[in-house]
């Protein structure tokens, strides 16, 4: 349904809430009609929200890690349309400019997680953090969310943004001892013209 091989784009109602497909020729009244020029990102974002309602149940809540940059963002608006049941979470460093943190607070219902210590007390027992030294990325970040036991998360991983990430397949299966997760990337193969244009 996600692929257009000519016709026109159209956005319905469904059980998820709306679902973008193509067709060749409109017959009912209230399509909305996307030109030629918009197809393209139309068909990624199409793509996107049905990667994501086939691969989440309907009837638990997701996981959605944001950190309120455009790919969380964008990330967030996909899932809101895909109309499955979500929450937003965001990692709460405590060393993010604070306007990030205004617009998290401001425009999106999100759970903020914090770290068991701040950056700071962590600096009086760790090297400052380096390029093979991401301490702070595990201690900030993915610490507070593995406490979050939702088993599906949505993620906002682009593999544009490194070559390790290129290699990430769209459903990645992550465990840890007796801990499992189901991590789901609907925009890993979306570049920076893609996020912008959504």
């Amino acid at each position: 349904m996600a692929a257009l091989t000519g016709g026109h784009i159209f956005l319905l109602p469904n059980c998820y809430g709306n679902l973008i497909f193509s067709t060749p020729s409109p017959r009912a009244e209230g399509w909305k009609i996307w030109p030629p020029s918009e197809r393209n990102n139309m068909n990624k974002i199409a793509t996107a929200i049905k990667y994501l309602q086939d691969n989440n149940p309907c009837d638990e809540e997701i996981f959605v890690g944001f950190s309120g940059g455009k790919d969380s963002v964008v990330i967030a608006r996909l899932v809101e349309m895909s109309g499955l049941n979500y929450q937003l979470f965001y990692a709460a460093t405590g060393i993010d400019p604070p306007e990030i943190v205004e617009f998290i607070r401001n425009y999106y219902e999100c759970t903020f997680l914090k770290p068991n210590k701040t950056f700071w007390y962590s600096l009086l027992t760790h090297n400052p953090p380096a390029r093979f030294s991401r301490w702070c990325c595990k201690n900030l970040k993915k610490q507070p969310l593995m406490k979050v036991p939702h088993y599906h998360r949505v993620l906002g991983i682009r593999a544009e943004e490194s070559w390790k990430r290129a290699q990430y397949p769209q459903n990645n299966l992550w465990s840890q001892g007796k801990k499992k997760q189901m991590l789901h990337y609907p925009i890993l193969d979306w570049n920076e013209a893609d996020i912008g244009s959504l």
